[in-house]
């Protein structure tokens, strides 16, 4: 199978572009016990001491470590300033997990996006910063039992990452402030920086497990946590399916996971990847098929869109394309060999 650093190829293409001035959005999808966790977030390298990139580090590290390589690379000539804020959506209700929980609420910034005022961001100028950040952000977010898993997410979270970038100039030596450019974004009487500033968003959103309420054995609390999942997962294939067919209206408003994330979608030259995860075990066939039929809409949405700059990016989106046919295909035949439907 792909190592993590073999999945991580597949996600360079958001980073570029995120740098370049663009929002990107990475989506891991796929049921509870499916390695979703292992694939986002996996194990850090301390053997020197300090946080690393090992061979089992996941996704989300590492586009933080390119992030703040970058950082580096160029501090000599632009200031880059990196934010993390991390959001939680717990049965359709906003905690920020960096501010203990506090629940929040979205409003129309002065750019006509759904955004939370007031939201705590950190800064972050090293893979330590960003480790630590993110572990305040899982030990918050909920969690429980189930069936299917010992511990399985019971919401969907979304790690904010800004980048704000620069020209460092004698008149500006000082990087700008990315919270009082963050306030801006509310106040409709908020001036524009005398050195323009390359704003972006990356957003890396780990979804809540998708499973069936007669095989998660959800009772009480975490049934009604498990129908709130399915409902959000539902109202966000129905967004992407809207797209895919080319629908005047889109229900962004169904749900505050694709509120917050409309401008992923709608955007010029926005990027979105899905990672969908599979469960090996017969018994999951059903659950598999519905996360690869909804990763077939996604990828039909973009193919509607992609406009390849060289021979070389055509190669990769093709070979992508008889990747995911390989992948069907072998799933069918597991599916007809073991007799399920």
């Amino acid at each position: 199978g792909d190592s993590q650093a073999d999945m991580y190829e597949a996600a360079k293409g958001l980073v570029d572009s995120s740098l370049d001035g663009h929002n990107a959005t990475l989506f891991t999808y796929g049921q509870t016990g499916s390695g979703k966790t292992h694939t986002v977030l996996g194990a850090v390298d301390t053997s020197s001491g300090k946080v690393g990139i090992g061979s089992q580090t996941g996704l989300f590290m590492r586009v933080l470590d390119d992030l703040i390589k970058f950082k580096t690379a160029n501090a000599s000539r632009s200031h880059v300033v990196i934010t993390i804020a991390i959001l939680e959506i717990h049965r359709e209700q906003l905690k920020d997990l960096l501010a203990k929980n506090k629940v929040v609420e979205l409003q129309r910034n002065r750019h006509g996006d759904d955004a939370v005022p007031n939201l705590k961001i950190s800064e972050v100028k090293t893979l330590q910063d960003c480790f630590d950040v993110f572990q305040i952000g899982q030990a918050n977010r909920s969690v429980a039992a189930t069936s299917m898993n010992d511990v399985s997410s019971r919401s969907h979270a979304v790690f904010m990452i800004d980048i704000l970038q620069q020209e460092k100039t004698p008149s500006n030596p000082d990087p700008p402030d990315p919270h009082k450019i963050y306030a801006d974004e509310f106040n409709a009487a908020a001036s524009s920086e005398a050195i323009p500033i390359k704003k972006s968003r990356l957003c890396l959103v780990d979804l809540a497990g998708s499973e069936r309420l007669k095989k998660s054995q959800a009772e009480g609390d975490t049934k009604k946590e498990t129908q709130a999942i399915n409902t959000s997962l539902a109202a966000l294939g129905n967004v992407v399916s809207a797209l895919y067919e080319g629908k005047n209206f889109v229900a962004y408003r169904d749900s505050k996971l694709t509120m917050l994330l409309k401008s992923s979608f709608e955007r010029a030259n926005s990027k979105v990847l899905l990672v969908t995860n599979i469960s090996p075990i017969s018994a999951s066939f059903s659950e598999s098929m519905g996360s690869l039929r909804f990763a077939d809409r996604v990828m039909g949405l973009k193919a509607k869109q992609v406009f390849m700059l060289d021979a070389d990016s055509e190669e990769d989106y093709l070979q992508s394309l008889r990747l995911h046919a390989e992948l069907c295909a072998d799933t069918r035949i597991a599916i007809a060999s073991f007799g399920l439907h």
